[in-house]
């Protein structure tokens, strides 16, 4: 899929979620984990965790590939349980990063922040010691 029409399938799912989740809120209801998941610390001893994640866009075949980014409760939730294909809903909001490597070229990468109570798995784990959500933050 071009990254063009990777960006009008997030944009679709943008406008579709106007008026019922806010201006920016993605709701990735079909989304399936990908085995790409990167869990680590901050300086201040947050926990986050990326993921790539596959939005199936309705009547397409192809999905798009994004990066989920998660924070403290939620992140730990989906570092411990998540797995390579399992299903989940989550609502998130679109954010865009810009870095200049050392060598001086310039980057950028979108990709999506879900918060605490907007992430949870569709499918129940094998593991019976799994929660139905994360904990709540704080």
């Amino acid at each position: 899929m071009s990254l063009s029409r990777m960006w009008l399938a997030v944009f679709k799912m943008m406008h579709q979620s106007v008026g019922r989740q806010g201006c920016g809120q993605v709701p990735a209801a079909l989304a399936a984990l990908t085995d790409c998941k990167q869990s680590r610390r901050t300086g201040a001893g947050k926990a986050v965790t990326t993921v790539r994640v596959a939005i199936n866009e309705q009547g397409r075949d192809k999905a798009v590939f994004i990066d989920l980014q998660s924070w403290e409760k939620t992140a730990e939730f989906i570092a411990s349980y998540g797995t390579k294909g399992r299903l989940f809903e989550a609502t998130a909001r679109l954010a865009f990063d810009q870095w200049t490597d050392t060598e001086g070229s310039q980057h950028s990468k979108h990709y999506l922040v879900t918060g605490p109570y907007q992430f949870r798995f569709l499918d129940k784990s094998s593991d019976t010691s799994e929660p139905e959500a994360p904990a709540e933050d704080g």
